[in-house]
């Protein structure tokens, strides 16, 4: 990495409780001038490196300017920043050597080298974010690092943004330890989603339960639009809505089988037909618990959409009964949750050129029980108001930052994945260009608009 004038540094070299970011003053081919950067006034001592000195100096992405002059290394660097955080407050006091092999270990810092970590985790000692601790009492002292008082803070917002689901996870374990009626806990279970959803909607949505006019198909949890609509039919919590009112749709499972995933998944299916994708409304599936493991669950979603033999998670039923081709874009399942078990939305990945609904799953790094509140951050995403998305569906999001891992589980267009929708009719109905373009259109203008860019 060059040294250049105003780059902000540290010593790799220098005792960690020491360590300090300096400001390159003077490059020259033989040494470099340092001055500290708490030297405001300029008036105090200034630090020559030597040109055999030089390779321990480390410009460090981590500073105001650093995604100016770097922006591939400073997203690298304020990862590791996000991560070295979660992992110490984990762990809590970690030798600096077991950090960076965690770090290493990172599949988002693969090929990240020793030095550039070492560079990074100095910066944060330097701007008291993390704590050096040794034991002078030994010969040799193994140096640890710690979160400061400051960064502790951070990371409890971190820990408040994982827990959003206790009170529900602790209320739906009470009701189901006194009762053994499944019908009951599961109506009891899907009031409790409902509260939570209305303590943390804006107040612009309604939630309910009930009916789309025009879908014969009860709907466990509804959330309509109730400044610009008014229900057609509302007795209590049960309505019948407008389809042009609806923003979200949601099944609640006591136990999301694998059957279970099915059954919600072709209740989902029947409902996008009220769906004018204008914007496209939230398609979720909520769980409270699940007899069968999280990949399971993944490959269950992926087996209703793709056909799949080998696949043991279905029953021995014909599979063209029930077996549902995605056809077009967001008519298919947004996200699909069980309750500090499993969660996974579809997105849109680019693959030989052609954009293709793919399945992802969310896991957390430091072990935080956040799958409910994946699920609120993505449900967010999909409430808006005049054309603009909710200002505070990123929150959640933003609390979490790198403690979510995402990986993907597999695409959901089968086994030519390239070829599905408006690409199938192109390849194979001889369809003209134009069909493809519409349809890569719509998929990107709702991926940005999910991301929080303006409906158009």
């Amino acid at each position: 990495m060059s040294i250049a004038v105003d780059n902000r540094c540290v010593l790799l070299n220098d005792a960690w409780d020491r360590v300090q970011i300096y400001i390159v003053i003077d490059v020259q081919s033989d040494f470099v001038l340092l001055r500290s950067s708490n030297d405001h006034l300029q008036t105090g001592p200034t630090r020559q490196i030597e040109k055999l000195e030089m390779n321990q100096l480390f410009v460090t992405p981590l500073w105001t300017e650093g995604y100016k002059n770097d922006p591939k290394n400073y997203a690298i660097a304020t990862l590791v920043d996000d991560l070295a955080g979660t992992l110490l407050r984990h762990k809590g006091r970690t030798k600096v050597d077991d950090l960076i092999s965690e770090l290493q270990n990172e599949p988002r810092l693969a090929g990240i080298g020793n030095t550039f970590l070492q560079g990074c985790l100095r910066s944060l000692v330097a701007y008291e974010e993390l704590v050096p601790f040794s034991d002078a009492r030994r010969k040799s002292p193994t140096v640890h690092l710690e979160l400061s008082t400051k960064r502790q803070k951070q990371e409890n917002k971190r820990v408040f943004a994982g827990s959003f689901a206790d009170e529900l996870k602790a209320l739906s374990q009470r009701i189901r330890s006194l009762v053994s009626h499944t019908g009951s806990v599961g109506t009891y279970r899907e009031c409790l989603l409902q509260t939570l959803l209305r303590k943390n909607l804006p107040e612009r949505y309604h939630v309910a339960t009930g009916f789309i006019y025009g879908c014969s198909r009860q709907i466990d949890i509804l959330i309509y639009d109730r400044i610009d609509y008014a229900p057609l039919f509302r007795e209590g919590d049960l309505v019948v809505i407008p389809c042009e009112s609806v923003r979200a749709v949601i099944e609640v499972k006591t136990d999301l089988t694998a059957a279970a995933i099915r059954d919600s998944l072709r209740l989902l299916d029947q409902v996008a037909d009220s769906d004018d994708l204008n914007p496209p409304f939230f398609k979720g599936i909520f769980g409270f618990e699940s007899s069968i493991t999280p990949q399971q669950i993944y490959s269950s979603v992926k087996a209703f959409y793709v056909e799949d033999i080998s696949d043991d998670t279905h029953e021995t039923k014909e599979m063209e009964d029930w077996l549902t081709p995605i056809t077009e874009p967001f008519r298919h399942v947004s996200s699909v949750c069980v309750l500090e078990h499993a969660y996974a939305q579809v997105n849109f990945h680019l693959k030989k050129g052609r954009l293709v609904p793919t399945l992802m799953h969310a896991s957390s790094v430091s072990g935080l029980k956040a799958q409910a509140a994946y699920f609120l951050q993505h449900l967010l995403a999909y409430l808006r108001y005049d054309g603009l998305k909710d200002a505070g569906s990123s929150v959640v999001g933003k609390m979490l930052g790198a403690d979510t891992r995402w990986t993907e589980h597999d695409s959901l267009a089968g086994e030519n994945s390239w070829s599905w929708g408006a690409y199938f009719e192109h390849d194979e109905m001889g369809k003209g260009q134009e069909v493809v373009e519409e349809m890569e259109k719509r998929i990107n203008v709702v991926m940005e608009w999910l991301k929080g860019a303006r409906w158009s």
